[in-house]
C-alpha cells in the first residue's frame, strides 16, 4: 500500500478505508487542497480559454466579476446553515456544485453558460474556503491557530501550485474540453469522499440565526473592510498576472502554468513555516508587517517589469505572502463569535468575494491600459487594510511563549 508523509500534516493511505480512519483535522487539510486543485487548473485555464474566444480584457473582468458576484450571494445562508446541520454536509454539496460547474463547459460554450460555470466556480471556492476554515476552527484551540491555519493554508497553495502546472499542460495537450471533464471528474470525486468519511464534531444548535450582529463592534466592521480588501488580490491572480505572462514574456498556457505553479509552490512552503509567526509575535502586527512588506514588492514589480527582476519579485511576493494572507484568516476565525463560527466567518467571506468581484472588474480597464496600473491597485490593497488593522483591531491573544 503507497503511504506519502508530510511532517506531520499528512499520511495519506490510498484506501477509503483507511481515509474513514484519518484525524478529522487531516481530512480537512485533505478536503481544502481538493479544491485548491480545481482551483488552480481553472485558473490558469479559464482566462487563456476566453482570451482564445476572442474576449477583450475588459470583457473577462465583467465576466469572471458577474460571476464571483452571483456565486457569492448565498455563502452567508450556508455558513449559518453548517453552524446547524453540520459542515460535511454542506461542503459535500459545495464540491459538487463545482463539478457540475465544470461539467457546464463540456457540453456548452456561449455567454450565459460561461457564467453560469463561473458563478458555480467562484461560490464553490470561496465559500468552500469559508466552512473549511470554520470546521479547522472547531477542531483547533485559539493559542495554537495561526500555525494550524498556516497548514491549512499550505495545504491549498501546495494544491493550487499543481493546479496551475496541470492546468497548463492538460490545456495545451487537450484544449479547455480536457481541462473542463478532469476539474468535473475531481469535484465529483471530492463530493463523494467528503461525505461518506467525514464526521461532525462542533455542537449543532437547533434553528439558524441569519445576523450580522458580527460587524456591530468596532474590531467586526474593521475587519470586514480587511476581508474586502483581501479580496481585491483577485486583481492580479484573478486572471491578469497569467495574461501578462503570456503577452509580456510569449510564454504559451504550459510555460505560464508552469511558472505560476513554481511560485506558488514557494507561497505554500512558505505558507506552511510562516503560519505559526502570528502565534508568537501577535496577530495584527504580523498582517501588518506583511501587508506593508508586499505591498513595496508590487510598487516595484509596476516599474521593474524587465524579465530577471520581475521573476524575483514575483519570488519575494510569494516568499511573504503568507505573513498578510494567513493572518486575514486567523483574524476572521478569531473574531467570529464562536457559537456561529460559519455564520461569522461566512459574513466576512462575503466581503472577501466583494473585494473579489471589485478587483476583477477594475483589472480589465486598469490592465487595457497598463498592467503597472494593475500591480500599483494590488499594493494599495495591501497597504490599506494593513493600516486598517493596525487603527482599529483589537483581538484579545496571548502570544505564544
Amino acid at each position: 500500500m503507497v503511504i506519502f508523509e508530510f511532517h506531520t500534516i499528512f499520511v495519506i493511505k490510498f484506501s477509503p478505508l483507511s481515509f474513514s480512519a484519518m484525524p478529522e483535522l487531516r481530512k480537512t487539510y485533505l478536503a481544502v487542497a481538493l479544491f485548491g486543485l480545481i482551483g488552480g487548473i481553472i485558473s490558469v485555464s479559464m482566462p487563456l480559454f476566453l482570451a482564445q474566444m476572442g474576449f477583450s480584457l475588459p470583457d473577462i473582468g465583467i465576466i469572471l466579476g458577474v460571476a464571483a458576484l452571483l456565486g457569492g450571494l448565498i455563502g452567508i445562508l450556508l455558513g449559518a446553515h453548517s453552524d446547524v446541520v453540520g459542515r460535511k454536509g454542506v461542503i459535500s454539496f459545495i464540491a459538487f456544485i463545482s463539478a457540475a460547474s465544470s461539467f457546464i463547459l463540456v457540453l456548452f460554450r456561449n455567454i450565459p453558460s460561461i457564467i453560469t460555470s463561473q458563478a458555480g466556480a467562484k461560490f464553490s471556492g470561496n465559500v468552500s474556503y469559508s466552512i473549511l476554515l470554520s470546521r479547522l476552527s472547531d477542531l483547533t484551540k485559539e493559542s495554537e491557530r495561526g500555525k494550524h491555519i498556516g497548514y491549512f493554508a499550505a495545504a491549498f497553495a501546495f494544491a493550487y501550485a499543481l493546479g496551475n502546472l496541470l492546468g497548463g499542460w492538460i490545456y495545451s495537450s487537450y484544449g479547455a474540453g480536457g481541462v473542463f471533464v478532469f476539474t468535473s471528474w475531481i469535484g465529483l470525486s471530492a463530493a463523494l469522499l467528503i461525505y461518506f468519511t467525514f464526521s461532525d464534531l462542533q455542537p449543532k444548535k437547533e434553528k439558524h440565526q441569519i445576523s450580522f450582529s458580527v460587524l456591530k463592534t468596532r474590531t467586526g466592521l474593521a475587519n470586514a473592510a480587511v476581508s474586502f480588501f483581501t479580496g481585491t488580490q483577485s486583481i492580479t491572480y484573478g486572471y491578469a498576472i497569467y495574461l501578462f505572462f503570456a503577452s509580456q514574456y510569449s510564454l504559451s498556457a504550459g510555460q505560464v502554468g508552469a511558472l505560476v505553479g513554481f511560485l506558488f509552490g514557494i507561497w505554500a512552503v512558505s505558507t506552511f513555516f510562516l503560519g505559526r509567526v502570528s502565534d508568537r509575535f501577535g496577530t495584527v502586527r504580523t498582517f501588518a508587517f506583511g501587508g506593508f512588506l508586499n505591498a513595496a514588492v508590487w510598487v516595484l514589480a509596476a516599474f521593474f517589469q524587465q524579465w530577471e527582476i520581475f521573476f524575483v519579485l514575483m519570488i519575494l511576493d510569494n516568499a511573504v505572502y503568507p505573513l498578510f494572507g494567513v493572518n486575514s484568516s486567523k483574524m476572521s476565525s478569531l473574531i467570529a463569535h464562536k457559537e456561529n463560527l460559519g455564520r461569522d466567518i461566512a459574513v466576512f467571506g462575503y466581503f472577501n468575494i466583494m473585494g473579489a468581484v471589485f478587483g476583477l472588474f477594475v483589472a480589465g480597464p486598469l490592465a487595457a491600459a497598463s498592467f503597472s496600473y494593475v500591480f500599483l491597485a494590488r499594493a494599495a490593497g495591501l497597504a490599506i487594510p494593513a493600516l486598517i488593522a493596525l487603527k482599529f483591531i483589537r483581538l484579545e491573544e496571548k502570544a505564544k511563549a
